[in-house]
């Protein structure tokens, strides 16, 4: 019996294989940090570039029909701390006709769903993240997909009417079985697309609604947001992003973006060298009693460059002209890593960084080692 039992399950797992591929992989990287100053005392640490518990374990699962019409996503990581978390990836979805795509699930801004997030990201963002930055580099320019606030999960329609253009609707439904009012839910809708026109580049925009309540008043409708990137130079990259608050500024919060400006540049000097500078400006609200923010402004200069034999050299330096009300100083950030690849699919590295104004007035810097793999 347990012999046909056996049989049973290899036939049945030959004759998905056949119509569907199941595929496994995953992404780790976890920084150990033996010495560090918070600027007061000696201390270390392990963690992730973006913090919490390290990450030392993961799993993503992906399954897709032989004709590409149908399939799922879900994925596992097991931090340090022995727990099991879900990488928010859990998903969905099926194509009726070439031109339309419906994914229901976990829509999670980390997993850019789509495609549509795009981002800026170098330097500092692969080591350990100072956060002397407004935005982060994933989603620098433009915001993707889940990208609302509170839920993170629903429906996603995708369509695809012609070559080069992708438009989008995600409706935010709550995963703990609750429903909420219709009218509500279709408020916080997020609607969006991208437009690649050949030999020049791609433009972005997105709005995402939030209609979030002071009382009985609306205080912030949603945001608009719009980039364009240019790749017809060859070698260079030019992505400009721009961002607004729809909102009633006597009701939200006097910390609030009302409006931004964000600029990313890169170049690939030669097969070896590439530079990347970035520089945002940021708009507050004043509020009815005018006890907003000045506005605020970052930039960031970094290079990657190919020592030769796996070597790698990573260098930024970052500024940010004002942390925020409370701390009223600006902070400047500087990284100088070494990376070694190993074997075709991982890295160790060892860089040096440091920060002003880290705690206070003091000077706060970080060695740490980096550790990465792919599968």
């Amino acid at each position: 019996m347990k012999k046909t039992l056996i049989a049973a399950a290899a036939a049945v797992a030959l004759t998905a294989s056949a119509a569907a591929e199941i595929t496994f992989g995953a992404w780790l990287r976890t920084l150990p940090t033996f010495v560090a100053s918070n600027g007061d005392d000696t201390v270390a640490f392990v963690t992730n570039s973006w913090g919490g518990s390290a990450r030392t374990a993961r799993l993503d699962i992906n399954a897709v029909s032989e004709d590409g019409n149908v399939g799922f996503a879900c994925g596992y990581f097991d931090p340090m701390d022995g727990s099991i978390g879900d990488s928010g990836s859990a998903r969905m979805w099926v194509k009726p006709i070439e031109q339309v795509k419906l994914t229901v699930g976990s829509m999670s801004p980390d997993n850019n769903v789509g495609g549509y997030r795009r981002d800026f990201c170098y330097g500092s963002w692969n080591w350990l993240r100072p956060g002397n930055w407004l935005t982060d580099g994933e989603g620098y320019l433009i915001d993707g997909v889940g990208d609302w606030g509170a839920h993170k999960t629903g429906a996603l329609i995708e369509v695809f009417p012609v070559e080069g253009l992708n438009a989008y609707v995600m409706v935010p439904l709550a995963d703990d079985g609750s429903a909420e009012l219709a009218e509500d839910v279709y408020k916080k809708v997020q609607v969006g697309g991208n437009y690649a026109i050949d030999g020049v580049g791609t433009i972005s925009a997105v709005f995402i609604g939030v209609n979030e309540k002071v009382g009985d008043d609306v205080a912030k409708t949603g945001t608009i947001e719009a980039a364009f990137e240019l790749t017809s130079v060859e070698n260079l990259f030019v992505g400009v992003g721009f961002k607004m608050a729809i909102q009633d500024e006597d009701l939200v919060a006097t910390t609030a973006d009302k409006m931004s400006v964000k600029l990313g540049v890169s170049y690939q000097v030669n097969e070896d060298a590439k530079v990347y500078a970035n520089g945002g400006y940021y708009m507050f609200n004043k509020g009815k009693d005018d006890a907003g923010m000045d506005p605020r402004f970052e930039f960031g200069v970094g290079v990657d460059y190919n020592l030769g034999d796996g070597l790698g050299l990573n260098a930024d330096v970052r500024y940010l002209s004002k942390a925020n009300d409370a701390d009223n100083t600006d902070k400047l950030s500087f990284l100088a890593g070494l990376t070694k690849g190993i074997s075709s699919n991982g890295l160790i590295g060892l860089g040096f960084q440091g920060m002003t104004n880290y705690n206070a007035d003091k000077f706060g810097w970080e060695i740490p080692v980096r550790v990465e793999m792919w599968f």
